[in-house]
């Protein structure tokens, strides 16, 4: 028996996302470390790890989305299901986040990004 589609790609999106925690927390104590030494090139290999960071997390989002069919495809009428009744086979629906949780994410997101080349330019 076979691990299904669905749980393979759930697993992807968790094995992403913790390797971007994983990243940013690194980053966020290599920025640490900056502000501790105050060393130029400290700053920058912060901000250069932010960029994974968001690889990572454009992909994770990417891979959450649900997914849509392009092609239309019909049932036929034996296989229709009574408006009341469920498939035992059908999947748990998925649960996505907030639009706003999102975007005030990549909001910071892109502060956060914007703000440390910033500084690492106005401390060289």
């Amino acid at each position: 028996m076979g691990v299904r589609p669905a749980t393979r790609r759930s697993d992807a999106i968790r094995a992403s996302a913790a390797a971007g925690v994983m990243l940013a927390v690194t980053g966020l104590l290599v920025w640490i470390a900056y502000l501790v030494t105050g060393v130029t090139s400290v700053a920058w290999i912060a901000s250069a790890l932010l960029l994974p960071v968001t690889g990572l997390g454009m992909a994770v989002l990417i891979a959450s989305l649900p997914e849509r069919s392009l092609t239309a495809t019909a049932i036929p009428v034996a296989q229709a299901v009574a408006a009341g009744a469920a498939h035992v086979d059908d999947p748990p629906p998925t649960r996505h986040p907030p639009i706003m949780i999102v975007a005030a994410h990549g909001a910071f997101a892109m502060a956060t990004i914007l703000f440390a080349i910033l500084a690492a330019i106005g401390s060289g």
